[in-house]
């Protein structure tokens, strides 16, 4: 069985991939699930066996991981996020040029509709085929929206749940088998970043790849991820690539 390593190692280009998407004619194909991973994210994962073998490409979304899998990989492994600093931004230039759909589901009420608010003020042309904020009361409420968002009839899901919740959504929704549905999209903290503006991240932040800086001054628990989750990638990332390469064998 594929590890999330392998994946990355393995998955496609990502812009391509959604140029590709757009280009083809994609009713009743199997529908992607795309997920990203940082060191915090990742130690997560690991653990959650059944998200992972449905999710089809894994990205690195952190500067450190992308190193990480540099060398493990033996060939650079580019960051690359869901955030408007990378592919958020393309995939909503490319996706409100074209006759595609998007459901955006993810952060409080308030928050989403903030950056519902955004995205519609800077993409007119986008079209919007629903949203909704990403909490939920039980499993009944969960299947009535994976029905919901399969009636909008999207092309596209960006959800915005947290790892693994994002994760688990996006196998039940993907396990749909939506006619409509092409790719989905796991964003992590997007939506909520975008409720104030939809750049998260100053240039010159990103410029220096100093995003990890930048979220240890904003926001107080990164502190917490940088000092025990990303020890523990460092190990484990190296651990599960030779574990899995036994297995393999």
């Amino acid at each position: 069985m594929e590890n999330i390593t392998s994946k990355i190692i393995k998955s496609p280009c990502l812009f391509e991939n959604l140029d590709n998407s757009l280009k083809n004619n994609y009713r009743n194909k199997k529908i992607q699930l795309v997920s990203f991973v940082n060191p915090y994210s990742y130690m997560i994962l690991r653990k959650e066996k059944k998200s992972n073998m449905n999710v089809d490409f894994f990205y690195s979304d952190s500067f450190i991981s992308s190193i990480i899998f540099s060398i493990i990989a033996r060939r650079k492994i580019a960051r690359v996020s869901f955030d408007y600093s990378s592919f958020a931004k393309y995939f909503l230039d490319k996706v409100s040029e074209s006759n595609d759909s998007v459901y955006f589901i993810g952060s409080k009420q308030n928050e989403i509709e903030k950056t519902i608010g955004i995205f519609k003020s800077k993409y007119p042309n986008l079209k919007i085929a629903g949203y909704r904020h990403g909490y939920f009361k039980d499993e009944n409420e969960v299947n009535t929206i994976v029905n919901n968002i399969i009636a909008s009839k999207a092309n596209f899901v960006i959800c915005g749940l947290g790892t693994p919740f994002q994760e688990k959504f996006g196998t039940k929704l993907k396990n749909s088998y939506s006619s409509n549905i092409k790719i989905i999209y796991t964003c992590g903290g997007f939506l909520h970043q975008s409720s104030n503006k939809i750049q998260y991240y100053p240039h010159w932040i990103n410029k220096f790849n100093l995003r990890w800086l930048y979220r240890l001054l904003k926001e107080k628990y990164t502190l917490k991820r940088i000092l025990i989750q990303y020890p523990q990638f460092l190990f484990f990332s190296f651990y599960d690539h030779i574990t899995n390469q036994f297995k393999n064998r």
